[in-house]
């Protein structure tokens, strides 16, 4: 899925224009228009190639589920949910809730008062997974506290890169999880 900077700062142009609440509700209401402008069809298409990212993010980790690394599904399920996860380093000895392996730096993932504690090597996947799924609310809290009221296309296009290298970190780890899942589902026949 092309979730590129252009799509991206499409919808960050509109969030910080105050021009909707969330995805979804936006999407819903410019879909119902009878004639929506092109600016708007171009919001609609970047909305529903958001969405779609996300589905398949969603699918990835159902696969993974169902293949038995259950413990990676729900980390990512409680991120993707969760928007007011913390993610804090650790330092010390400890076991990774995902791979069960002993680690000496950790990351410790807080979602709904819980500690997840995982290798820290993930770090990036975890924190690029949480932006993925909360860019809007980021933007809105943004816009809603005058830190964008004029933003810039310098500034768009800066935020989009970073919302779109999140994508693309989630992306590839998840498809690279699911080339491994595959190539033991192989070996195993």
């Amino acid at each position: 899925m092309d979730t590129s900077s252009e799509h991206v700062t499409r919808i960050l142009y509109a969030l910080a224009n105050g021009n909707f609440s969330g995805t979804d509700a936006f999407s819903r209401s410019l879909e119902r228009l009878s004639e929506p402008s092109t600016t708007q069809m171009e919001l609609i298409q970047s909305l529903q190639i958001l969405k779609s990212a996300r589905k398949e993010m969603s699918d990835a980790l159902d696969l993974c589920e169902q293949s038995g690394f259950s413990a990676l599904a729900v980390l990512c399920r409680k991120i993707m949910q969760n928007p007011t996860c913390e993610f804090a380093l650790v330092n010390r000895w400890g076991v990774c809730a995902v791979t069960g392996h002993t680690v000496n730096r950790l990351l410790s993932v807080t979602t709904d008062d819980v500690d997840i504690l995982i290798d820290s090597k993930f770090s990036l996947f975890a924190k690029s997974l949480w932006n993925v799924f909360h860019f809007e609310m980021i933007e809105i809290l943004r816009a809603e506290q005058g830190e964008c009221s004029d933003i810039s296309s310098v500034c768009a296009k800066t935020l989009a890169l970073s919302y779109v290298a999140s994508f693309a970190q989630v992306k590839s780890t998840l498809n690279l999880t699911v080339e491994k899942l595959h190539d033991l589902s192989h070996a195993a026949e």
